[in-house]
């Protein structure tokens, strides 16, 4: 086959663009930073990283929960010990209240009075709001989970010789709220007020109107119910760390994932700017090349054109 001076200049041209095109995949390289720019210039690449990019935008979500979730254990945990430093208040006022050496009106003035204040700064610390949300209502988030109240007539438990009677009613529900650290790992987050913190505000409702009434046998009893709740409020407080460690193990393992995953996406995605940098130098001497050799070509070809 005849190659003609037509066929040198087509392929002078042909070279020239490849090579500038070649070029400006470089230049766009290095001023972008990314091995690619565009999915067809790597579709495998670009899978890899879309694959990537989804899963650690999973970890960072799970990432954000177990944060909220430990935020909300913590305040779970100083409110539950708010309670057992309120309880041994009461105990140090309850044991001072069974000495045969008080009379009536200490017993009342004092000792009564200052457990009334404890009931109350209980009650608080039982309804603890934590970002405008009650901790301890279950689903109930909105509702403050205990009030006092008298005893309704119609209660069981009313008492005609006694109508102010005062007890601490439930307000939330039993919902158990339950968060995922992991594709196979979940929490519960919560605890309500209802099995544990309900009876010991009831115990301490029992010691007030104890000394109120100067009854050192009732007193006696509502001490032993209230030690026993308090048992039940520190399992609570028990349990509550054991999740919180639970939290901050899987928070370990995500925050060591990201990093990993990071660092493979940025394997895939980021170029190599020293590489890029020498191989865009090389492909500018390159082009040049191509551009003089092209340039003669095609001087040649208007010369014999002309002469022609």
């Amino acid at each position: 086959m005849r190659v003609t001076s037509r066929m040198s200049t087509d392929n002078a041209v042909r070279h020239m663009s490849e090579s500038l095109e070649q070029l400006h995949k470089l230049q766009e390289k290095g001023a972008s930073g990314k091995n690619f720019n565009y999915a067809s210039e790597n579709p495998t690449g670009a899978s890899l990283s879309l694959n990537l990019r989804s899963t650690l935008k999973t970890s960072q979500a799970y990432l954000d929960t177990a944060s909220l979730t430990y935020d909300w254990m913590s305040a779970s945990e100083f409110a539950l010990q708010q309670l057992e430093d309120l309880a041994i208040r009461t105990k140090n006022l309850t044991l001072a209240g069974l000495n045969d050496t008080l009379g009536a009106d200490e017993r009342i003035s004092a000792l009564a009075v200052e457990v009334d204040a404890i009931l109350n700064e209980a009650v608080d610390v039982a309804n603890t709001n934590h970002k405008g949300q009650y901790i301890f209502s279950g689903f109930q988030i909105n509702t403050a989970p205990i009030e006092l109240q008298t005893y309704d007539p119609a209660d069981p438990q009313y008492d005609p010789s006694n109508p102010g009677k005062q007890h601490a009613v439930y307000l939330g529900d039993a919902g158990v709220m339950q968060r995922s650290l992991g594709p196979s790992q979940s929490i519960t987050m919560n605890f309500t007020a209802d099995n544990e913190i309900r009876p010991f505000l009831d115990a301490l409702i029992d010691i007030r109107d104890a000394l109120n009434n100067n009854d050192t046998t009732a007193l006696r009893t509502a001490l032993g119910v209230m030690e026993t709740t308090v048992d039940g409020v520190d399992k609570l407080r028990t349990s509550n760390g054991a999740r919180q460690r639970q939290v901050s193990s899987a928070t370990e393992y995500l925050e060591k994932t990201k990093i990993e995953l990071s660092s493979l996406l940025s394997q895939n995605d980021d170029a190599n700017m020293a590489e890029t940098i020498s191989l865009m130098r090389n492909q500018e001497i390159t082009y040049q090349a191509v551009l003089e050799v092209g340039s003669r070509a095609i001087s040649a070809l208007n010369l014999f054109e002309y002469l022609r």
